[in-house]
């Protein structure tokens, strides 16, 4: 496989450049944080959004990269929300920087740069991040999915039947399992972490999601309960991550 870096872009350069979008990312959820207009932090966001999607399609010769990166990025504001717009645009770059951060070591790994053939002859690897986003984005906003594809009704002009729907089935190309739990009354925070732990020992995978619908609401900080979960694959054997739902009101 050729390299998917330019030619004229060394990769101290490339990395640079990823740097310095990442400080902008940041700057520019720090603006979020302010007391703007929903507008204002709409054009905020999209300027950054869009900069960082030119550099990428500067620095990569094919336009993968940049389609996995609007793909962690993309979310929609609420205009009648400023609060959960602003929560959904912070969000969304917070995605793109930890996209870009992964992006950065790789290149500092030399990782374009090589002729190693990947392992089914086509960008094996880009086709198993797109499934690892595409299942990250499901569980996260796994009320919206079902309400959307087995609640409402089928638009009047769609082709596709609600049982048609119940027919679909995703394959395990990837080595991706996805555990899913569920709290009880006498379950507590820590008895939930230790089964996640005794069960992560079962997995002989490359990648296991661990899917939590805390119906009793015993998670108490969900952020802090899921960055304190995550692992590598370099320390544990296995990319392990947690994904949380909490009952809401639909």
């Amino acid at each position: 496989m050729k390299s998917d870096i330019l030619a004229n872009e060394c990769r101290k350069t490339s990395i640079e450049r990823i740097d310095t979008q990442i400080k902008l990312g940041n700057n520019s959820i720090g603006f979020l944080n302010k007391n703007s207009s929903i507008a204002e932090m709409e054009k905020s966001y999209n300027q950054w959004v869009r900069g960082t999607e030119a550099i990428l399609r500067q620095i990569f010769k094919n336009n993968q990269k940049t389609k996995e990166f609007l793909f962690n990025v993309e979310r929609n504001i609420n205009k009648f929300s400023k609060i959960e717009s602003q929560n959904m645009l912070s969000e969304g770059i917070e995605s793109g920087i930890k996209f870009l951060q992964i992006l950065k070591e790789e290149i500092d790994n030399d990782k374009y740069s090589g002729t190693k053939e990947s392992d089914n002859g086509n960008d094996y690897y880009l086709e198993r991040n797109v499934a690892l986003i595409i299942v990250r984005r499901i569980l996260k906003n796994f009320y919206k999915h079902i309400q959307v594809m087995y609640q409402e009704k089928i638009h009047g002009k769609g082709t596709i039947k609600k049982e048609d729907l119940s027919k679909i089935k995703i394959g395990n190309e990837y080595d991706v399992v996805i555990e899913v739990k569920c709290t009880r009354k006498s379950m507590t925070e820590r008895n939930l972490t230790e089964e996640m732990g005794a069960d992560a020992f079962h997995y002989k995978t490359d990648y296991l999601f661990f899917f939590v619908y805390d119906k009793e609401n015993i998670i108490k900080n969900v952020d802090a309960f899921t960055k304190g979960y995550k692992r590598k694959k370099s320390d544990f054997g296995t990319d392990i991550e947690a994904i949380v739902n909490q009952p809401i009101n639909m």
